[in-house]
């Protein structure tokens, strides 16, 4: 299975973020914006891509997606692009069970604890900026910054990944695909069409309470 490691930049500002937003609510908000993409096909060269058709275009058939945070980059790709891929992995649910509580699980901690390399600051300087407001040299910076994301997050997956159980691959991919792609089986049978006549059940009338007992007297005796 080729693995695709991929990391968007999308719009944000002070108040509509993901550290004040659930994601489900940060991608489907009207301001959602995709600034771009960077892509990694295996142990490849990392592309930057403006254009999602281009970008999607090169996404090998059956791949299994990498990600630091794949519960935002793969609801990017269904809920937005509708892409539905073979396998959904990721970095930081991988680290969790160890770094969660000492050197944290940041794709900037990680890297530094792991000695991959350092992550850019560049996302800093895009608060509140459209694609559209960036220059070509600020759109060529952020494109670096992204790409060197990806290349960190390939890094620390090549790290994680020695000796990590495949079971637990397993339930990453199930756990963020019941977000990603939740769905809902019924176990009842389905709904009858429309204008369709119910069956009727006949339900015997419930019995007459029992009669009440017989009415009692006390028992006088007669003084002799």
């Amino acid at each position: 299975m080729d693995i695709v490691t991929i990391d968007f930049e999308t719009y944000y500002d002070r108040e509509y973020s993901l550290s004040k937003m659930t994601t489900e609510a940060y991608i489907r908000d009207d301001r959602f914006e995709v600034i771009g993409v960077a892509i990694k096909i295996n142990d490849g060269k990392t592309c930057w891509y403006e254009n999602m058709d281009e970008a999607f275009n090169v996404l090998p058939m059956n791949c299994g997606v990498l990600g630091h945070i794949t519960v935002l980059y793969g609801s990017i790709l269904w809920w937005k692009y509708r892409k539905e891929l073979k396998f959904w992995l990721d970095t930081m649910s991988m680290a969790r069970p160890k770094h969660s509580m000492t050197t944290g699980c940041s794709l900037s901690a990680l890297s530094k604890y792991c000695k991959l390399g350092t992550k850019g600051t560049e996302v800093l300087d895009s608060i509140g900026k459209r694609k559209a407001d960036f220059t070509p040299q600020e759109l060529k910076a952020y494109a670096k910054y992204c790409i060197n994301d990806v290349e960190l997050t390939y890094k620390l997956w090549k790290k994680l990944s020695k000796g990590f159980p495949p079971s637990e691959l397993m339930v990453i991919d199930q756990t963020l695909r019941m977000f990603i792609e939740p769905v809902i089986e019924l176990d009842t049978p389905a709904p009858p069409e429309p204008n369709t006549p119910l069956p009727v059940t006949l339900v015997p009338t419930a019995l007459a309470p029992p009669p009440p007992p017989p009415e009692t007297h006390p028992t006088h005796f007669v003084k002799p």
